[in-house]
């Protein structure tokens, strides 16, 4: 979720300096840097940010370690296969598709065409 500010514009009427001669448009910006943050604050947010990084990556890793193992044991069972559907937070997974040569994904794809159409025959038998 992310959050909007608002600029706020403050009058300088408590200030030391009288910056009132000169008009606001013409007065030289200051470049953003860091030095105007607090040292403990920049660095807890440095820290949140690394922890955060660290905990994606980790989480990638399992990820990619979690397939690999789901494909190996597909593996022992079939000779050839196709993986359609959704992870555990309900988001489609890209389709894994294994096959060793040319003619067994060419295979594949004709079965799952028929897969499809036999399913949209039982849906809507009208549909050809």
């Amino acid at each position: 979720m992310q959050r909007k500010t608002r600029s706020v514009v403050l009058n300088n009427y408590m200030a030391d300096n009288d910056d009132s001669k000169t008009p606001p448009s013409k007065k030289p910006k200051k470049p953003a840097n860091n030095s105007d943050l607090d040292p403990v604050i920049a660095k807890v947010i440095k820290d949140a940010l690394m922890i955060q990084l660290v905990n994606a990556n980790e989480n990638r890793k399992r990820a990619a370690n979690e397939i690999d193992a789901m494909v190996s044991t597909c593996q022992e069972f079939m000779k050839s296969f196709i993986i359609l559907g959704y992870d555990m937070t309900g988001q489609p997974i890209q389709p894994i598709v294994f096959a060793h040569n040319q003619q067994e994904a060419d295979a594949l794809g004709s079965y799952m065409s028929k897969f499809i159409h036999h399913n949209i025959k039982e849906i809507d038998p009208s549909a050809e």
